[in-house]
């Protein structure tokens, strides 16, 4: 059963998650646990960072100049944008507690699903402008960005606390998996606008 956690059904970016809480108890020993998987997600870390800087040279040298004379994002540097969004998705999901390790190979399905429905979608020629059209995407999501740190702090608090009902009953509350696909759903909305992909800009958590 996969549990769909977006509240905007309308939007082109959506996140699932499968509905599966049963955990190992040993993930909920105190500091270990989360020290385990962080150590575990550092093959994907690196993967991410490579990719990271392949995408901003591209955006920087050449990426611009499609959106400027077509207001189309070209197919590399969206794909390039998908993985870094699905991957960080991943990631956070399984550093969050939920379960099942996040498979390594492009596009394989995993625990935790970005999907994108870009097709026929277009961008203002407006953000192709050299280095400035980056820039501002990344000022005009200073407010999400605002709202994002707010509500990681309250999931963070939660997240403290996650080790008890794991290391009891060996399962991550429902709505804890609901309160961190929401988390996650805004956080890759927010990031693939921040990327340059061609959606409209995106609702807050409320809307």
């Amino acid at each position: 059963m996969i549990e769909d956690v977006v509240v905007r059904r309308d939007y082109p970016v959506r996140l699932v998650v499968f509905d599966e809480r049963a955990l190992s108890r040993w993930w909920g020993i105190p500091l270990v646990g989360p020290l385990v998987r962080f150590v575990l997600l550092i093959p994907h870390l690196l993967w991410m960072m490579l990719i990271a800087v392949m995408g901003l040279a591209w955006m920087v040298a050449l990426g611009w100049i499609p959106i400027l004379l077509t207001r189309r994002v070209p197919a590399f540097q969206a794909e390039i944008s998908e993985e870094l969004i699905h991957r960080g998705s991943r990631m956070a999901g399984y550093l969050l507690m939920l379960p099942c390790y996040p498979p390594f190979p492009i596009g394989e399905p995993g625990p935790v699903d970005v999907r994108f429905d870009l097709e026929g979608q277009t961008i203002d020629r407006w953000w192709g402008i050299p280095v400035l059209g980056l820039l501002g995407r990344q000022l005009v999501v200073l407010p999400h960005a605002i709202v994002l740190a707010f509500f990681g702090l309250l999931l963070g608090l939660v997240w403290l606390f996650m080790w008890i009902p794991i290391l009891l009953l060996g399962r991550i509350p429902s709505v804890a998996v609901r309160a961190f696909g929401g988390y996650l759903t805004y956080w890759a909305r927010v990031t693939s606008y921040a990327f340059m992909l061609p959606i409209p800009y995106p609702p807050y958590p409320w809307e």
